[in-house]
C-alpha cells in the first residue's frame, strides 16, 4: 500500500515540476508577437512647433495594393509647409519602402495615397 501511494506522489510531484517548467520556458517555446505601435484617428500629433496633424481616416484596397491616408492640421494652414511624405511597411521585423504620393494638397487637409502595400500587411509606418 505505502509503495503505491509513493509512486502517486511521485507521478504528482513529476508533473507539478514538468507544469512549472513549461510555464517558465513557453516564452522561449513560443514566438512572442510584438505589440503594433499605431495612430489612433482623430488624434493630434504634433509635426513641428506651428503644426499638428489629426489623423482622419484611412483606407485599404486590396485590389489595388494601396492604402489611402488623410489627414488635417489643426488652425493651421498646410499651404505653406515644403511636406515630404515617406512610408515604410514592417513585415517579418524588415522594412520596406513603398511608393508614397501626396495627391491632395489643400490649405488644412492633406491625402497622402501610398502604393504597393502588400495584401498581409502588419504595419506601415509614415512621416514627414
Amino acid at each position: 500500500m505505502s509503495k503505491i501511494k509513493s509512486t502517486i506522489y511521485w507521478i504528482i510531484l513529476v508533473i507539478i515540476v514538468l507544469g512549472y517548467t513549461f510555464f517558465f520556458t513557453s516564452k522561449f517555446l513560443f514566438h512572442e508577437e510584438k505589440s503594433l505601435l499605431y495612430t489612433d484617428l482623430q488624434t493630434e500629433q504634433p509635426l513641428s512647433n506651428e503644426v499638428s496633424l489629426i489623423l482622419q481616416k484611412w483606407i485599404y484596397s486590396p485590389n489595388e495594393c494601396a492604402m489611402m491616408v488623410m489627414f488635417s492640421a489643426k488652425n493651421d494652414s498646410l499651404q505653406n509647409l515644403d511636406l515630404n511624405w515617406s512610408t515604410a511597411e514592417r513585415h517579418n521585423n524588415t522594412l520596406l519602402n513603398l511608393e508614397t504620393e501626396i495627391i491632395y494638397p489643400f490649405e488644412n487637409i492633406i491625402v497622402v495615397n501610398i502604393a504597393g502595400v502588400p495584401e498581409n500587411f502588419e504595419e506601415c509606418s509614415g512621416k514627414f
